[in-house]
């Protein structure tokens, strides 16, 4: 670029260009920097050598995309020699082309909007119409329809909330919501975003990436589901141990009425009365392992609460 060859060097455009109106595309310029207590206080030009051929481009809109990165160091203040790299081809560079590229490999997209009721999308960039099924300008402007009519219905206050207490609080805000595809189905988003206040401390934009979670979600559900139906079975065995517990105190109480009759029988109930020493132990041993039945499934229940 013109003007930033001239900071670099501190000397007026004729004398890079030996009074020429152009820019020479494909070059390196080696120069040093001058340091003083290592603030840059001046650059050097030594020289400059063309790499293949020079092309002539004339305007500043051109110039402004000429040089594409500068790398400089400094130690301690000492002289150090940096290099300005021209972009390879001599292909001015756009920044809006690599950022739509950038975005297009997201599985979700980048919007900046207005704060007002229908969340009205002036900036959208990546898969828009991937995930929602309209096109970005279709949202745009509320063209064919408004960003707040895609969130679904029984999620809209919680992103309300999560923006309003981003923008209470002046911070980001991260929500989970559905949003109506045009073909009607819903899909399940993560939105992080954020408020971008102007001079005046007003908000002046909402801002934010919004990417599809739906396998996520779904394996979230379906974990929740097999959740809900392992406690449902545990409730089950837990109230078919009670009745059984229950059915044990009877035997026992039995067990202990058989007794006392076969020591009221004498010698003829010693053979009945070994009978009910045995269906005692053994609703006692029955009665143990049901209590721990019982235990170890509250415990279940508990940990999947």
């Amino acid at each position: 670029m013109l003007w930033f060859g001239e900071k670099l060097s501190g000397r007026h455009l004729t004398y890079w260009l030996c009074g020429g109106s152009f820019f020479l595309y494909q070059l390196h310029l080696l120069f040093t920097l001058l340091y003083k207590r290592g603030e840059v206080t001046g650059r050097l030009v030594d020289s400059f050598i063309r790499i293949n051929a020079t092309k002539r481009v004339k305007g500043d809109a051109h110039n402004s995309h000429a040089l594409m990165r500068v790398l400089s160091t400094s130690i301690n203040g000492r002289e150090t020699m940096s290099i300005i790299e021209a972009f390879p081809n001599g292909t001015p560079i756009d920044n809006q082309n690599i950022f739509e590229s950038i975005s297009s490999r997201m599985s979700g997209f980048l919007y900046r909007c207005r704060m007002d009721n229908d969340y009205t999308m002036l900036n959208m960039f990546g898969n828009v119409q991937e995930l929602t099924g309209y096109k970005h300008q279709e949202l745009i402007g509320n063209k064919l329809t408004s960003y707040v009519n895609l969130i679904h219905e029984e999620d809209a206050q919680a992103v309300d909330d999560a923006v309003a207490a981003a923008i209470e609080e002046r911070k980001n805000w991260d929500v989970d919501y559905r949003l109506k595809c045009k073909t009607g189905d819903p899909i399940w988003v993560n939105e992080k975003g954020g408020p971008v206040f102007d001079d005046n401390n007003q908000v002046a934009f909402l801002e934010g990436v919004v990417t599809t979670i739906q396998a996520r979600k779904l394996q979230e559900l379906e974990r929740q589901s097999r959740m809900d139906e392992v406690e449902s079975h545990s409730e089950d065995i837990i109230k078919q141990t009670h009745t059984i517990l229950d059915m044990l105190k009877t035997l026992r109480l039995l067990s202990l009425n058989a007794s006392i009759e076969a020591a009221r029988a004498g010698d003829a109930g010693r053979g009945f009365a070994v009978v009910a020493s045995e269906v005692k132990k053994l609703a006692e041993n029955t009665g143990h392992a049901t209590t721990e039945i019982t235990r170890l499934t509250k415990e279940l229940d508990a940990l999947l609460k």
